[in-house]
C-alpha cells in the first residue's frame, strides 16, 4: 500500500502524469486504504490535499472525520470545498464533530459548517438537537440558529426542547415566535415565569397570536419591570379588541393592576368591554371609583361601536 501511494503522491506533484495519479485514485476501493490516505491530507502541495479530500469522501468512512474537519480551515479554496463535501457524503455522523466548528474564530470556517447543515436538511435536526449540552454559549446559539434554519415540524420540536437550554433558550423563544409555532404556546407560558425571558416571551407570544398566549401577555401588562410592562402594553394595543375579555378578566384578580388595566383598556376602546365591566362594578367599589375618575362611560359614549367584535369574558 505504501509503494502504491508514494506512486501516486508524485504522480499528482507533476502536471504531465497528475490525471493519470487522480485515476488511480479512484480505483481503490478497500476501506483499508482510508488509514493510509489520512496522513496525506497533509500535504503540502495543495493539489494533492484536494485530490486525497475528495477521495476519503468516496468511502464514506467516519475515521476520515477529524482530519476532514480540520482541512475547512485549509489555506486553500479547494480543498475546503472539497473537504465539505465529503464530510456532507459520510453523512449525520459527522455533526457531533463539526458542532464544535461553529466557535471557531475563522468566519470561513464557520459558514461552511453551517452550508454542510443545511445541505443535510432535515435529517441532521436529531444529532444537532442532541449536540447542544455542555456547549459554549456561543456554539448553542449557532445549533440553535441552524435548526431555526432548517425549520419545519422536527425544528419545531427540538426548538421547543431547547427552552430547557439555559445558554440557548432565548435564541429559541425568537425562533418559536417567528416560526408562528402554537405547539410552543404551552412552554412559552411556563418560560414567561423567568424574569430574563418575559420580554421576548410577551413578543413570541404575540407573533404566534394564538389566544391561550393572551392570559400571560396580561400578566406581563401588570409587570414590575417597566421595559415588560412598556413591551406588553404596545403588544395589547396592537392586538387590539381580542385582548379586551382577557382584560376584563384580569380585573376579578385580587391583585390586579385595575387603573392600568382600565386605562389600556380605554385606549383600545371600551365600548364593547364596558357591560362587562359594569356587571363587575356591582360588587367592586375600587372599580366604580375608578371608572368615574378615568371617565370611561364618557369615552364609551363618544366611541359607541356596540359589542361587534368582542368575545365572550
Amino acid at each position: 500500500m505504501d509503494a502504491v501511494l508514494k506512486e501516486i503522491v508524485q504522480k499528482l506533484k507533476k502536471e504531465e502524469t497528475r490525471w493519470d495519479a487522480i485515476l488511480q485514485l479512484k480505483v481503490l476501493k478497500d476501506a483499508r486504504w482510508v488509514v493510509q490516505l489520512i496522513p496525506i491530507l497533509a500535504d503540502e502541495d495543495w493539489v494533492i490535499r484536494w485530490c486525497i479530500a475528495e477521495k476519503l469522501g468516496d468511502f464514506h468512512d467516519p475515521r476520515a472525520i477529524k482530519a476532514l474537519v480540520g482541512c475547512l480551515s485549509d489555506s486553500d479554496f479547494h480543498v475546503r470545498k472539497n473537504a465539505s463535501k465529503a464530510l456532507l457524503r459520510i453523512g449525520v455522523e459527522v455533526i457531533p464533530s463539526l458542532v464544535s466548528q461553529f466557535s471557531n474564530f475563522d468566519v470561513r470556517t464557520r459558514l461552511l459548517v453551517l452550508s454542510i447543515f443545511l445541505s443535510m436538511g432535515t435529517a441532521a435536526i436529531p444529532k444537532l438537537s442532541k449536540s447542544l449540552a455542555g456547549q459554549d454559549w456561543i456554539t448553542s446559539n449557532r445549533i440553535v440558529d441552524t435548526i431555526g434554519r432548517l425549520g419545519g415540524e422536527q425544528a419545531e420540536v427540538a426548538l421547543i426542547q431547547a427552552l430547557s437550554n439555559e445558554k440557548a433558550q432565548k435564541h429559541a423563544v425568537i425562533l418559536l415566535g417567528i416560526m408562528r409555532s402554537k405547539r410552543a404556546v404551552p412552554n412559552l407560558l411556563k418560560a414567561f415565569d423567568y424574569p430574563k425571558l418575559r420580554r421576548i416571551v410577551v413578543y413570541s407570544l404575540y407573533r404566534i397570536g394564538e389566544k391561550d398566549a393572551y392570559p400571560a401577555i396580561v400578566t406581563s401588562l401588570q409587570s414590575s419591570s417597566a421595559g415588560v410592562a412598556s413591551l406588553s402594553e404596545k403588544i395589547v394595543l396592537k392586538i387590539g379588541t381580542p385582548m379586551l375579555p382577557f382584560l376584563v378578566s384580569a380585573l376579578k384578580l385580587p391583585r390586579a393592576k385595575k387603573r392600568l388595566i382600565l386605562t389600556v383598556i380605554g385606549k383600545i376602546g371600551v365600548g364593547p368591554a364596558l357591560p362587562h365591566i359594569e356587571k363587575l362594578m356591582v360588587h367592586d367599589a375600587e372599580l366604580r371609583q375608578l371608572v368615574e375618575q378615568l371617565n370611561l362611560r364618557g369615552a364609551a359614549k363618544k366611541n359607541s361601536g356596540g359589542l361587534l367584535g368582542f368575545l365572550k369574558g
